[in-house]
């Protein structure tokens, strides 16, 4: 079984055609990839693979093709989640593009999920940082819909787009500037179901009115005098209570909040779509069809390249591997399997957060980790090596938390095959 899902990387795969009709400007657009180029690594919350799923592993449902495909949770009310990735080659000025992703949402995440209409996608000039969940407040250059009825199953978002050029970066998920729209198109479709509900309430009145015509002199007063009957018990009456809002779970004080903000609770929506098989190409010039191939920009396998592990995860302060390292490490193991005489040195870096000594531990401890990890999978303890460096050589700045989080990080490097 865990062969089956280790990523080979092959040479035929290492060289992309840059330009030209059909190119798909997102790199690793099923997520099949584990060892991409740093730069052109999915970025989210948590880590690239926080809700990075395999086939059957943990869900119920496989990926749209492949064996791997990826998520993120959106909500209304809460700070979102982002994914986020570099394009292959930037856009260009005035070109038309048609982008295409297939999505599903999760069944134990969907909480309130018809209030949701859209997720919005926007095309940015700079990395944005998304390491912890937080609304960007973004105009997204596509707005797609949504479907009304099945989002259980995979189903296909797509549009099309004008580039004004220079556009590198791709970030993907629910927007605050959606907010404003889908309530406003949310108001429209409670003004015409008002209206269409009033206008047959009036035919059934008008037909009440109309009957009377046709009665005996005695039953047209009888049937006067009911009708001015009901309409002062009517007057009479409380309220309807008909607009009255379900809880929901929600507390009694919070149900006893005006109409307005009531409305905004019973609209909240707390969902998690996953994705698979993006596709970003330009469109031909005579409008014909567009074909996005697989592109990638994997790590080239060779004696001295330094690979790092982006997605090897461990607490705060800890060198306990997470659960959520064990698909990265196999993919590493796999490696192995393909390469029988590697040799590679595993080397950990910490941020510069605390005292230089424990850091410089607490980087071999987790370096240690993963090579006792593949020890006991079966790799011979004389191809592996471990080390660590503590807070030198940072790969960016510690001045962020999102800058500090991809300098922890481990890292192999390849000393012979």
């Amino acid at each position: 079984m865990r062969s089956k899902i280790y990523i080979g990387i092959s040479a035929c795969i290492l060289l992309f055609a840059k330009g030209g009709n059909g190119q798909n400007l997102i790199p690793n657009p099923g997520f099949e990839e584990l060892f991409t180029q740093l730069d052109y690594q999915w970025v989210q919350p948590q880590g690239p693979y926080y809700h990075y799923e395999h086939a059957h592993q943990r869900l119920p449902f496989g990926a749209r093709s492949g064996e791997f495909f990826n998520g993120i949770c959106m909500y209304n009310f809460e700070p979102n989640e982002y994914l986020h990735v570099k394009l292959l080659e930037p856009l260009i000025d005035g070109q038309l593009y048609r982008f295409e992703v297939q999505a599903r949402l999760l069944p134990s995440k969907c909480y309130g999920a018809d209030f949701q209409n859209y997720v919005g996608v926007n095309f940015g000039a700079e990395r944005i940082s998304t390491h912890i969940p937080g609304d960007l407040f973004l105009e997204p250059h596509l707005r797609l819909k949504l479907p009304k009825g099945e989002r259980m199953e995979w189903f296909t978002l797509v549009d099309t787009f004008t580039a004004n050029g220079g556009e590198t970066y791709l970030t993907l998920g629910f927007f605050p500037n959606l907010q404003g729209i889908e309530r406003k198109e949310k108001a429209q479709e409670a003004f015409m179901d008002e209206l269409e509900r009033k206008y047959a309430s009036q035919k059934d009145t008008t037909r009440k009115d109309m009957a009377w015509l046709y009665m005996s002199p005695d039953d047209q007063k009888k049937y006067l005098k009911d009708q001015k009957k009901a309409k002062n018990k009517s007057q009479g009456s409380s309220p309807s209570n008909r607009y009255k809002l379900p809880e929901n779970g929600r507390s009694s004080d919070e149900l006893q909040q005006k109409p307005a903000q009531r409305e905004n609770i019973s609209a909240e929506f707390k969902v998690r779509y996953y994705f698979d098989d993006f596709c970003l190409a330009a469109v031909p010039e005579d409008g014909g069809a567009v074909e996005c191939a697989p592109e990638t920009l994997p790590e080239p396998i060779e004696a001295g390249r330094t690979i790092n592990l982006r997605n090897v995860f461990f607490d705060t302060g800890n060198a306990d591997l997470k659960e959520e390292s064990e698909l990265q490490l196999q993919a590493l193991y796999g490696l192995f399997e393909r390469f029988p005489e590697m040799r590679i040195r595993i080397e950990g870096y910490t941020d510069n957060v605390g005292k230089d000594v424990d850091n410089l531990e607490l980087s071999k401890a987790r370096a240690e980790a993963v090579r006792t990890w593949l020890y006991e999978q079966g790799v011979s303890s004389g191809q592996l090596e471990s080390a660590g460096f503590g807070a030198t050589n940072p790969i960016e700045t510690n001045d962020t938390e999102a800058g500090r989080a991809r300098n922890r990080r481990v890292v192999f490097t390849i000393l012979s095959l």
